[in-house]
């Protein structure tokens, strides 16, 4: 039964699908041309097998578009245990234990997302094809409870089925997935008495495979209907609902403490919802180098199998039928009219393929730098030899052309992504417990190692402090800091010749702040770092050497002072006495 809630969340949805329905025509053709495993994108029900490229007479573009995925995805996560760490923020100082609390905890997050049942590896391959081709896709992080192996799993998300909006900021807030489940689908998933009166007439029926539409939208709750007393999956900032579109039945209703899915555009004009990707820009030159390989496939065969020219009554015999085919037999006349001229000849048409080849080359050119493949793959490095100066050089410039493609999806995907891996973990405890607390009597009980927390690090939990920031040492990061790096090995290297001349010149670096962030800037691990209480204390101890180093040798030099002196006053002594007394 329909109710003024399920009515406001499917006009909310009505709105995002009009708005999303403004796109289908270029999103089909990007389908159609570049990302052709989507062939069923503007199909409500496709058949297995269903092929729509067979229009298609050029794989540039697809070819590109995959080259391009395989550098950029690479690029931003490599893979988990080398791409992102997770550090103390500045509030919590720093120790011995807590940074190798920090170490300890980054290696624990990044086996959980790197194995295989996790699919975040997958989600991530299948987000950013739909990233290079139709410039909007997401990925969901959903709790797994129970399972301390595997505490979360990914799912991509694309645009076929999917509609999105935006909240105030301009980032996605709210997402509409419609999704068709077969009857059976729907019963396992949810339950007999969650579907409505007609699905469980079907499922009693055994009308297993009939469809039915299935609704899941996931929008901010309304403050309205939040209670601070209360707790539950009904009461956490984001609601979910599970609603049986025909019906106008909710299934299920729960709720998130935060945005499971995150969807980024690749790049977004101002004003639009969804984005616009490579694909979108490289289409013009894929439609022109289509059409130009459908003519010259067409003038390839006719140059390889020519139009022939028969003269009137040269064919005699075989009912004067022309056989063309290999190894066919021909009957001519070889007389009369024909006598000294070629009966049957090619109908040469002086075609010259040579420009508009040219101009294909040019094309696929042009469509390999729509998908930045001559940024993201150094392909100067292969074809001649440069100095480290010139390779420099070009790793700078080609930082800045990509600083922003990558930061964009640092800040809506990569950074969002790990935060709610990592506070799904906290939650369970397997990134540290409190002692005595009940997520660790949790993983007691199902046999989980336990580890406890540092104690600044409880402190700012119990607080609710940040107890982590993410840091990424990406290949992409790196070339993003590069900049910033060079500058201050730039600055080192001038200062070093200017104290040559003025030494009290270096009292203005602060030499300790410039290997901290070389380190950090550089992605160089943490290990390689010592924490910043054992610092002090390898420079008390230093110190203290010194000092005693320096009491011993001022010791020496006073008892070298006065043996030095007892010798002068013995001279003196001897050289005051006669002659030949001596003091022996």
């Amino acid at each position: 039964m329909s109710s003024p809630k399920i009515e406001l969340i499917l006009s909310r949805f009505d709105v995002a699908h009009n708005v999303k329905n403004q796109w289908t025509s270029i999103w089909t053709d990007i389908a159609r041309y570049i990302h052709m495993r989507k062939y069923n994108f503007n199909v409500k029900n496709p058949a297995e097998g269903m092929v729509l490229n067979r229009q298609v007479f050029d794989s540039t573009a697809p070819k590109a578009m995959t080259s391009f995925v395989s550098a950029f995805l690479g690029a931003l996560w490599p893979s988990g245990v080398k791409t992102f760490k997770l550090t103390r923020p500045f509030d919590i100082p720093e120790t011995e234990e807590v940074k190798d609390y920090y170490e300890w905890a980054t290696a624990m997050l990044t086996r959980f997302m790197d194995r295989p049942e996790a699919g975040l590896n997958t989600s991530l391959h299948e987000y950013m094809l739909d990233q290079a081709s139709f410039g909007t896709s997401g990925v969901g992080m959903f709790e797994n409870p129970g399972n301390y192996m595997v505490p979360f799993y990914c799912r991509s998300f694309d645009i076929r089925v999917s509609s999105i909006l935006e909240g105030r900021n301009g980032y996605v807030d709210t997402v509409y997935i419609l999704e068709e489940k077969t009857v059976r689908q729907a019963v396992m998933e949810f339950g007999i008495d969650a579907m409505s009166e007609k699905i469980r007439d079907k499922y009693n029926q055994n009308k297993f495979t009939d469809k039915v539409e299935i609704l899941w939208a996931i929008e901010p709750r309304d403050p309205l209907e939040r209670n601070p007393d209360m707790s539950g999956v009904r009461n956490m900032p984001y609601a979910s609902y599970h609603i049986e579109r025909e019906a106008k039945h909710i299934i299920r209703e729960s709720g998130f403490d935060g945005m499971p899915i995150f969807f980024t555009r690749f790049s977004k004009a101002i004003g639009e919802t969804y984005g616009r990707s490579p694909g979108m820009d490289a289409l013009p030159d894929i439609w022109q180098i289509n059409g130009m390989s459908e003519a010259l496939n067409l003038a390839t065969e006719q140059s390889l199998d020519p139009t022939l020219m028969i003269r009137d009554g040269a064919l005699v015999g075989n009912g004067k039928v022309l056989n063309t085919s290999p190894g066919g037999i021909v009957v001519v006349s070889a007389s009369g009219p024909f006598a000294n001229v070629r009966p049957i000849e090619p109908l040469q048409d002086g075609k010259e393929l040579q420009a508009p080849m040219l101009l294909k080359q040019e094309l696929k050119q042009s469509i390999r730098e729509a998908f930045f493949l001559d940024r993201l793959l150094d392909f100067m490095a292969d074809s001649q030899r440069s100095t480290a100066t010139e390779a420099n050089i070009r790793n700078g410039l080609r930082g800045e052309s990509l600083s922003p493609m990558y930061a964009r999806q640092l800040v809506e995907l990569f950074t969002p992504l790990i935060t709610r891996a990592a506070d799904i973990c906290f939650r369970a405890g397997l990134l540290g417990v409190t002692e005595g607390s009940a997520a660790e009597a949790k993983l007691t009980q199902m046999g989980a190692p336990v580890r406890y927390l540092p104690g600044p690090v409880a402190q700012a939990i119990a607080e609710g402090r940040d107890v982590y920031d993410i840091e990424f040492v990406s290949p992409a990061k790196r070339i993003m800091d590069s900049e910033q790096l060079s500058g201050i090995f730039s600055t080192l290297q001038e200062a070093t010749v200017i104290a040559g001349i003025k030494p009290e010149a270096l009292d203005f670096l602060n030499a300790d702040e410039a290997l901290r962030e070389v380190v950090r800037l550089s992605g160089a691990p943490s290990v390689l770092r010592v924490a910043e209480d054992k610092v002090s204390e390898i420079r008390e101890a230093r110190a203290k050497m010194q000092q005693q180093q320096m009491q011993i040798s001022a010791q020496e030099q006073q008892s070298k002072a006065v043996l030095n002196q007892a010798n002068a006053n013995a001279a003196m002594i001897n050289a005051s006495k006669p002659n030949g007394l001596v003091n022996r």
